[in-house]
């Protein structure tokens, strides 16, 4: 699953370290390959899954289901109450951060003989919604002190970066949690909805999923939203024309949203179960005991529970869970995102072999070449060839910088086309922006507008500016999602032909050196500069200032709402001759009558009023943005010039050194030309053979199944 992939990328990287630290290669020359920054790339790789779902959608359960430890309370009245971060660690222990920058550990120093239960009680304290009921309301504690809690275990799924990240619930009463779940969103690597079969039913679920599912979808410069999956719980409790009832309405809601949506189906509770039973938690017959293990063996078609789950049954409860295929979905998701990172380590590893047997090639035949010919001065060429290549690089370099200054910073107009760029992408998207999130607006209150009475209105308020909220966040990171796939594109492209020029100078300085020193052409060269790994540098950069922000909505909306229900009361004194004689000593009954249909029309004023601010609010902050990408543009632009140079100066060192080598070699006496010619001869067949030996290594690594890395021997 995750781990296999985890340990072939460990393998791939023991393999590369290997042949880093042989005598091999210098120190210089794996430096010039841009083998370590990849390699560092790779090590890096860490993988945040967020979970995110409406509240008792088995959040808790999924996250035990998933570390096969009833860790996380599985009560349903309790309410997350931060982000709450599973990562590996060797000893088991929680650390909490306050929102004053104070810091806890549990178990401390002091802290002895702890137990499960105690550091899973000291959990619940502090990631749980704890209420206190006092004369006046309930008051909420964890919220104002807790900002955020990481639990470390030793699990294997956490091993090697793999975080499971617990977010506070979608539909949750407080403002809070909303925003720390919606910034997570940008954060993670992956992201699942859990989904309740019978919440997909609820009131207001299509509007609320709909518009999470598309903020979500702008979390990532993926358009077509691949990080997302959606996973149907609870499955061991419903029935399948249940189940597939729920998929398929699930499907409806999505697909407008997402051309493939990635639904699967899970037994958290069964999964927990099993993996606690395979740990040795507790025995069969405790197992046996659990009412709620029920399933049907599809072999037998017979149902299987208490005594008739014997102990060749037991893996059945966790296939029925389907959990292994969850986490398959998610191991080939991070392979997906992640084998770039293993074929460029690979491919810089394996042309740089390529490249030093070329070189060792060349000097052959070019000692051969200056004793055969002695009337050729080999020695003078050489040192014209020399001053040539640095003059030529040096005519690279200026080129190259001055292109980059033409084509991101400035051209001969003083414009920047980059920047032109996003105030183009500004121009054309606000006002196709604004639009959408007013038609959503529009839609909330329309679906609400027949419910609204003077004692809802407060909440059915919140609902629509909640919607506002989130399809504003949307917009601007739809926004945001825009302009830099465009600046993806014009990067790349730009990239590609700086790499293509770079290659043409680097084969015009091959060919001349094959011409003046009368060497053999060299086929298939290995070029010096590998276009996939500049690439992938800069799409790293561009992903890396892609970020989002946050909008705050006024506080004042209740206070207005408030007035509208005093403006549209009114009292008039009850008929009767009785409370007539009472209005003379002003203890006449009154009658509250209430405008309805004003008040709706009032309220529908107050909706258009709040989405005009809230739109402005919207076209401000895009032109914010646009401001904010310009300093990121500056910030990548640097990377880009500095990466640029660096390669050339990589090629320039490497090139100049092998000159001087071979300048050495020119100087060595006939009669010791043999054994120079043998030792090169040695040094490239024993390159050969570790060239097919790593080779190998890596393609057996990659067919290996979970369990069988070992079997890998190391290159020594």
């Amino acid at each position: 699953m995750i781990q296999k992939f985890i340990e072939k990328r460990n393998r791939i990287i023991e393999l590369i370290e290997e042949v880093k630290n042989s005598n091999y290669f210098s120190d210089e020359v794996i430096t010039e390959s841009g083998i370590n920054k990849s390699l560092a790339n790779l090590k890096s790789g860490a993988f945040k899954v967020a979970l995110i779902a409406p509240f008792s959608a088995g959040k808790s359960t999924f996250i035990n289901g998933l570390i096969g430890e009833d860790l996380l309370s599985r009560n349903i009245l309790a309410e997350t109450a931060t982000i709450t971060t599973l990562k590996y660690g060797k000893e088991n222990k929680i650390k909490v951060y306050y929102y004053d920058g104070t810091e806890e550990v549990y178990p401390g120093i002091n802290d002895t003989q702890v137990t499960f239960e105690d550091l899973k009680r000291f959990l619940k304290e502090k990631t749980t919604v704890t209420r206190v009921e006092s004369e006046e309301e309930f008051v909420v504690r964890v919220e104002d002190s807790v900002r955020a809690v990481d639990v470390f275990w030793d699990v294997d799924l956490l091993k090697d970066g793999v975080e499971i990240i617990d977010t506070p619930g979608l539909y949750s009463s407080y403002k809070e949690h909303k925003d720390i779940t919606e910034r997570i969103l940008t954060e993670a690597h992956a992201i699942l909805f859990l989904i309740s079969p019978d919440s997909v039913g609820e009131v207001h679920f299509t509007e609320f999923i709909s518009n999470y599912v598309e903020n979500a979808k702008r979390s990532n410069l993926d358009p077509e939203g691949k990080h997302i999956f959606f996973v149907i719980t609870k499955i061991d409790r419903f029935k399948k024309e249940e189940i597939q009832h729920a998929r398929d309405e699930l499907l409806k809601v999505l697909q407008p949203i997402l051309p493939n949506p990635q639904i699967l189906e899970v037994s958290s509770y069964f999964a927990m179960k099993s993996r606690m039973y395979e740990k040795g938690r507790f025995s069969l017959q405790e197992l046996q005991s659990e009412r709620d293990i029920l399933f049907i063996d599809e072999e037998t078609g017979y149902p299987v529970a208490g005594r008739l789950l014997t102990e060749d049954k037991v893996p059945l409860i966790k296939e029925v869970s389907q959990i292994e295929k969850v986490e398959k979905t998610l191991a080939d998701y991070l392979e997906y995102k992640n084998n770039y990172l293993i074929d460029e380590v690979i491919s810089l590893t394996l042309s740089m072999f390529e490249r030093e047997q070329e070189e060792l090639q060349q000097r052959i035949q070019m000692l051969e070449n200056n004793f055969k010919n002695e009337e050729v001065n080999y020695q003078q060429k050489l040192e014209s060839l020399q001053r040539d290549f640095a003059r030529d690089v040096e005519e690279l370099k200026q080129k190259t910088e001055k292109r980059v200054i033409e084509e991101f910073e400035y051209n001969e107009r003083g414009q920047s086309p980059i920047v032109n760029l996003v105030k183009e992408i500004r121009k054309y998207e606000t006002p196709i922006l604004t639009e959408q999130v007013k038609i959503q607006s529009m839609k909330a209150w329309q679906a609400r507008k027949n419910e609204l009475n003077q004692y809802n209105g407060k909440r059915i308020m919140q609902e629509i500016i909640d919607i506002l909220k989130i399809n504003i966040q949307t917009a601007k990171k739809t926004f945001i999602q825009k302009v830099f796939q465009q600046l993806e594109r014009r990067y790349t492209k730009s990239m590609e032909e700086f790499i293509g020029a770079f290659k043409d100078f680097e084969k015009e300085v091959l060919d001349n050196f094959v011409k003046e020193l009368d060497l053999q052409p060299i086929e298939n060269h290995s070029s010096f500069f590998n276009k996939e790994q500049v690439l992938n540098e800069v799409r790293n950069e561009v992903e890396k200032f892609y970020k989002e922000t946050a909008l705050e909505c006024s506080p004042a909306i209740n206070e207005r709402i408030d007035d509208l229900i005093n403006e549209n009361t009114s009292y008039r004194r009850k008929p009767g001759l009785w409370n007539a004689i009472k209005s003379f000593f002003g203890k006449a009954e009154m009658i509250k009558e209430f405008n309805q249909y004003r008040y709706q029309q009032d309220f529908r004023q107050l909706v258009d009023e709040v989405t005009d601010e809230s739109l402005e609010v919207l076209r401000m902050e895009v032109t914010e943005i646009e401001f904010a990408i310009e300093e990121k543009i500056r910030l990548i632009n640097d990377k880009v010039k500095k990466g640029l140079k660096e390669k050339i100066d990589h090629f320039q060192k490497w090139k100049t050194r092998n000159m001087k080598q071979l300048e050495e070699e020119l100087s060595i006496k006939k009669e010791d030309m043999e054994e120079a010619i043998s030792a090169i001869e040695q040094k490239i067949s024993s390159l050969s053979l570790k060239y097919e030996e790593v080779r190998q290594k890596y393609l057996d690594i990659l067919v290996l199944e979970e369990g069988d890395i070992s079997e890998v021997q190391s290159v020594s």
